[in-house]
C-alpha cells in the first residue's frame, strides 16, 4: 500500500471543538506511523493468511518384527524328537601280523531312533547339547583275504554331541560334534563271533526349521567313528584280526520343543 494519501496533510491545524493544537510536527509523525502501518498490512496480507506449522513428521512403525530379531527364547528349552535316514558305512578286517587286510568294504543300511536335547539362546547365537539313540540293521561280509567270510554287524548306534549354530526367525543352521558309541559286532561264519560296544566320535552338521510354535524339521549329516574291535583270535581260527567300522549318517528328524516359543506372542510373525 502507497501512501499517497498522506502528502496533503497540513502543518497545522485550526483548533477543534475542544480546543486542542496540534503542531505541525505532531501531525507529521502520526501521518508517518499510519502510513507504516498501512503498508505492513498491505505486506502481510499480499501473502495470505498466516498457516500453523505443520507438526513433525513421524517415523512409520515396521510392520511386523525386526527381521534381525531372534525373537524372545525362539529356540531355547527343551525338546524331544524322532529321527530316520540312511547310514553308509565301512568296514575293514586288518591281519595286524601279516600286515595285510580285507581292505574296506561297505556296509549299508536304515536307521531310526529317538533324540532329546536342550537349546540355550544369546540374540542369533544358539548353542546346547544333543542325545540319541538310533537302531540300525548293518550287515555285510567280505571274501576278500578272509575264505570263511568276515561279517560285521551293527545293530544300534548312539551319540552324544554339542551344538551351535546361527539362528534367523525360524531357522536354524548348526554343527555338532561330540561321542559316539554302538554294539560293533565280528563274526566268521560258523567259527567265531566277538559282540562289543564301542565308543568312539562323531561330527557333522544340520539344518532345522519351525514349521509350528512347538514343532520344527530338521536334515543332518554325521560322520561316526567307532575306532576298532581288537578281537586277536575270537575273530577267527587262522590270524589276529583288528575290525573297524566307521559310517556316514544321513537323516530326517522332527523335534517337539516344550519351551521358548510360545512365549514369543501371537504377533511375532508380523501381519497375517
Amino acid at each position: 500500500m502507497s501512501c499517497v494519501g498522506c502528502v496533503g496533510i497540513p502543518d497545522r491545524v485550526p483548533r477543534s471543538v475542544t480546543g486542542a493544537i496540534y503542531t505541525g510536527w505532531g501531525m507529521r509523525s502520526f501521518a508517518v506511523l499510519i502510513c507504516l502501518v498501512a503498508a505492513t498490512t498491505g505486506a502481510f496480507a499480499a501473502d495470505g493468511p498466516l498457516q500453523p506449522l505443520a507438526p513433525p513428521l513421524e517415523k512409520p512403525k515396521p510392520k511386523g518384527p525386526d527381521p534381525h530379531d531372534p525373537g524372545p527364547r525362539r529356540w531355547a528349552g527343551l525338546y524331544f524328537g524322532v529321527n530316520g535316514g540312511a547310514a553308509l558305512g565301512h568296514s575293514n578286517w586288518i591281519d595286524s601280523a601279516a600286515s595285510s587286510s580285507t581292505g574296506y568294504f561297505a556296509i549299508n543300511g536304515a536307521s531310526i531312533g529317538a533324540t532329546l536335547g536342550f537349546n540355550l539362546q544369546s540374540e542369533n547365537l544358539v548353542w546346547g547339547a544333543e542325545a540319541d539313540w538310533d537302531w540300525t540293521n548293518l550287515s555285510a561280509q567280505t571274501l576278500t583275504s578272509c575264505p570263511l567270510g568276515c561279517q560285521t554287524e551293527v545293530s544300534w548306534i548312539g551319540t552324544a554331541r554339542g551344538r551351535i549354530g546361527y539362528a534367523f526367525q525360524d531357522y536354524f543352521a548348526y554343527m555338532t560334534a561330540g561321542s559316539a558309541f554302538g554294539n560293533l559286532r565280528t563274526a566268521t561264519p560258523g567259527v567265531a563271533v566277538v559282540s562289543e560296544t564301542k565308543f568312539g566320535w562323531t561330527i557333522g552338521a544340520g539344518f532345522e526349521a519351525r514349521f509350528s510354535p512347538q514343532w520344527s524339521a530338521k536334515a543332518e549329516f554325521l560322520h561316526v567313528d567307532l575306532g576298532e574291535v581288537s578281537c586277536g583270535l575270537s575273530c577267527g581260527i587262522t590270524v589276529p584280526r583288528n575290525v573297524t567300522f566307521t559310517s556316514d549318517i544321513f537323516r530326517v528328524g522332527i523335534n517337539y520343543s516344550f519351551g521358548g516359543p510360545k512365549d514369543r506372542g501371537d504377533n511375532d510373525r508380523g501381519p497375517k
